[in-house]
């Protein structure tokens, strides 16, 4: 019987933390308050709780600081990107003309990967 009872409250505890965690292991919600005692295992629930909200909020610091990145390096790379399209245009020797569109390929492959990197951490 107490076996039968502890394989519940296990069952119960696994299908709290499956229904809040997605395929990417992110937080969705906070875990609900339930009561399973002062034994071992509701310690263990406790602990696993405050383990998987603490999850939550590294979740949360990491998406606002790859917004942030995403901010601080897309915005000053496109800039050097249009000036460097608009020399490349303009009305200059052609040896001048090939190294600005030389510095916007660089910088359209550069911004290229920084896309890669911050859209997968996003």
């Amino acid at each position: 019987m107490v076996l039968w009872l502890t394989q519940s409250r296990l069952g119960r505890m696994k299908a709290l933390f499956t229904d809040r965690v997605d395929s990417r292991g992110r937080v969705q919600s906070e875990v609900s308050e339930l009561d399973f005692g002062n034994d071992a295992l509701g310690k263990l629930f406790k602990e696993l709780k405050l383990t998987t909200e603490r999850i939550g909020q590294h979740n949360d610091y990491l998406e606002r600081m790859a917004s942030r990145l995403n901010h601080e390096l897309r915005t000053p790379l496109n800039s050097v990107i249009g000036n460097a399209q608009l020399l490349s245009r303009a009305d200059l020797p052609n040896k001048y003309r090939v190294q600005a569109s030389d510095i916007a390929t660089a910088g359209n492959l550069l911004l290229v990967l920084i896309n890669d990197i911050l859209d997968f951490n996003v």
